[in-house]
Order: C-alpha cells, then structure tokens, then sequence
C-alpha cells in the first residue's frame, strides 16, 4: 500500500453534509484570508470518493468551508484545496483513525480546552510542509493552464481567420476557372492556378518589402500609382493598397512573367 498523502481536489467537487451556518462565518472568513496569506492550510480534511470526480467530507468539516471560503475570495488561488482521500484499499483503516480523534478531541475538550488546543496545533505543525509544498505546486499548475488556455484560444482564432481567407480565395478562384472553362481557355487556367497558389504561398510566409527601382524600359513607368492598383485589383492581387509605385510595377511584371 502507498504512502498516505493529502491529494489536490477541486474544491467545488467536493461537498459536506453539515451546513456551514453551523460555524461562525467570521472565524471561516478570518481562517481563509489566513490560508490564502500561508499559500495553503496547515489541516487538511478528510474525504469520501463518492464518485469518479466528487468527494464528500468526513471529517474536518471546518477547514473544508474555510477551503470554500478562500476560494470565493480568490477563485485562482482557492481553485484546489489538500484533502486525505479514503479509498476502499484504506478505508477500513482511515475510518477507524477518524473515529480514535473524534473520540480523543470530544473527551479532550470536555476535560481540559487547553490541552486539546495545544494538541491540535502540534498535529497541524506537522503537516505544514507537505500541505504548503501541495498548494504551492497547485498554484503553478493553474498559472500555467491558464497562460496555455489563452495562447491556444489565440491559435483557434489565427486557424479560423486563416480558413476564412483560404475559403474566400478558393470561391474566388472556382468563379474565375468556371469563366475560363466556359471560355475553353485551357492555357489562362493554368496560368491563374499557379499566380493564385503562388499569391497565397506569399501571404502564408510573406517576405520583407525591398526597395524597388523602377525600370525606364517597363510598360508601366507612365502610369500613376492609382491606375497601377486597378490593375493590380483586377488580376486579384490583395495588399496591394499599401504598395509603391515600384513594388507595384514588380508585382504586375511578376504576374505576366508566370
């Protein structure tokens, strides 16, 4: 059998059949803020598996509402909480160790405050390090599923911007290929597939705009830069809007070279 350890649970999977009025609310809040301060309790409740992700408490119904409480404080922080599970492996065992201190703690009390008070604080000193050490590790944990949560949130909207620019582009080139079919312009249809994928392969990986001299011998030297973008809308380019005269007339020259 393995070493009892106290086990990180979702706090809102676990629930207690004792109300919580029956503890005063000012000594839950005082001990959550406590908690939330320390990183972690120093007492950690026990728990039933009442299913394969629920949990009902046993005993230490107390610092379970503390748990709750520290968690309507802070919901990051107070998200798991450090709870001794009872499996059917150990369950015979475990139940009988939780009977013992009930039984010790009701005598004890009735006998002498005192002594139950100083006892109890020697029990929970002891489970400091490997509770603070849990609740620490938890933290983190959540820190970095949330940081993973938003970059593959932002991945998810780059992948659906992406589909709607390739779907747009694809009923773009069916319109075009429909005309020049209709036309029986075979040799137009392969020059359009390869300017198109060629286009597309550029706004995939585009590459850093250089400085473009233009050519006395170009055709398109004369033009003005307006006349140079209708052109360059009509042959379907996109981005060209931002583009200079030279790095406009590269892009037509570019387009009748393929």
């Amino acid at each position: 059998m393995k070493k009892l350890l106290p086990s990180l649970i979702g706090v809102n999977k676990i629930t207690s059949s004792i109300d919580r009025d029956r503890f005063p609310a000012d000594k839950i809040d005082y001990a959550a803020h406590l908690s939330l301060a320390a990183k972690g309790s120093i007492a950690p409740f026990v728990v039933r598996r009442t299913g394969l992700k629920s949990f009902e408490v046993i005993d230490g119904h107390f610092q379970y509402y503390v748990a709750v409480r520290a968690k309507e404080i802070d919901p990051r922080q107070g998200e798991m909480v450090g709870a001794f599970v009872i499996e059917p492996e150990n369950e015979e065992a475990l139940l009988e160790q939780v009977k013992v201190f009930q039984e010790y703690r009701a005598e004890t009390n009735a006998n002498n405050p005192e002594i139950a008070l100083n006892s109890t604080k020697d029990t929970e000193i002891e489970d400091t390090a490997i509770e603070s050490h849990q609740i620490t590790e938890s933290v983190e944990i959540s820190s970095s599923i949330e940081t993973l949560d938003r970059h593959l949130a932002e991945l998810g909207q780059l992948l659906r911007t992406f589909d709607l620019k390739f779907s747009q582009k694809l009923e773009t080139c069916d319109r075009r290929l429909e005309k020049l079919e209709s036309q029986g312009n075979l040799k137009a249809i392969e020059v359009l597939i390869a300017r198109e994928f060629d286009k597309f392969r550029h706004e995939l990986n585009p590459q850093p705009r250089r400085s473009v001299a233009i050519s006395s011998n170009s055709k398109y030297a004369d033009l003005k830069v307006d006349e140079l973008r209708k052109l360059a809308r009509k042959r379907g380019y996109s981005g060209y809007s931002r583009l200079k005269k030279a790095q406009l007339i590269a892009l037509l020259e570019q387009s009748e070279s393929n």
